[in-house]
């Protein structure tokens, strides 16, 4: 049962006040509160159905041999890296599905059909390794991602949705 249907409004929801001769540590909870009533409400939103499937891929692959065919772990900075990647394409693009990559990458793929669909495999290093088919139009390859989605990638994206 969640705090909604107990309470009819969240326990800890946001218009939760200090009055004015409260302590600066009850602020401080107030505060904490109101984040994690904010983590809450994203974490049900649109996109939060990709988030937590990125996740599920990156805890259930943390260990080495996950796949029982010596694959490798899914590392911190892999999911760092692919939560920073999702973060960007959110906004502009359908979320992707997620899983892990024996190579220890994880993996997004936005599907439209079997022969329209677009993968983007993120691992510890700035490499983005993708490919894709775009009808009877094959492609691969790599680039880089630091701190902004590559505009190769977004390129393949706007092809698969908009073409």
């Amino acid at each position: 049962m969640n705090a909604t249907i107990a309470f009819g409004r969240p326990f800890f929801a946001s218009d939760f006040s200090a009055s004015p001769g409260t302590s600066s540590e009850a602020g401080s909870v107030r505060r904490h509160l109101q984040e994690l009533h904010q983590a809450f409400v994203d974490a049900e939103s649109l996109h939060g159905a990709a988030t937590r499937e990125m996740q599920d891929a990156f805890l259930d692959c943390r260990e080495e041999n996950w796949d029982g065919y010596d694959a490798s772990p899914v590392s911190d900075t892999t999911f760092l890296r692919a939560r920073e990647f999702l973060s960007q394409i959110l906004p502009r693009f359908p979320a992707p599905t997620a899983s892990a990559a024996p190579g220890g990458s994880l993996v997004f793929e936005w599907f439209v059909s079997p022969r329209r669909r677009f993968l983007a495999s993120i691992g510890e290093d700035e490499r983005v390794a993708f490919a894709g088919v775009f009808g009877s139009d094959p492609i691969h390859g790599t680039t880089t991602f630091n701190r902004d989605i590559p505009p190769e990638i977004i390129q393949h994206l706007v092809r698969l949705f908009l073409s």
